[in-house]
């Protein structure tokens, strides 16, 4: 095999495997939080590193429904919700 043959080949590999190879990103920062943001309907989410979630500058958590759809609950008791409208922040409070 030829010396420029061989860098090829050799190149070639090496560009397929390093393709391939998963690398960490950095984080992303929200309000002095590292995370990430995570898309929700037509909404943006935050995604804190250590568990903590924000939506529109307030903490809390996204919750599945039975319906196959998703709330916000703030840690205030908000809730964040789709209604007839589009997404919204509802009425309802809830303290838990």
């Amino acid at each position: 095999m030829k010396a420029g043959t061989l860098t090829t080949l050799i190149l070639t590999c090496w560009f397929v495997l390093a393709t391939a190879i998963p690398r960490a990103h950095a984080d992303d920062w929200y309000q002095g939080q590292p995370g990430a943001w995570q898309r929700h309907g037509n909404t943006w989410a935050w995604k804190g590193k250590h568990g903590d979630e924000w939506l529109e500058g307030k903490r809390g958590h996204w919750y599945g429904e039975r319906g196959g759809g998703w709330y916000w609950q703030g840690d205030d008791g908000r809730e964040y919700r789709k209604g007839s409208h589009g997404w919204a922040w509802s009425g309802r409070h809830h303290k838990g």
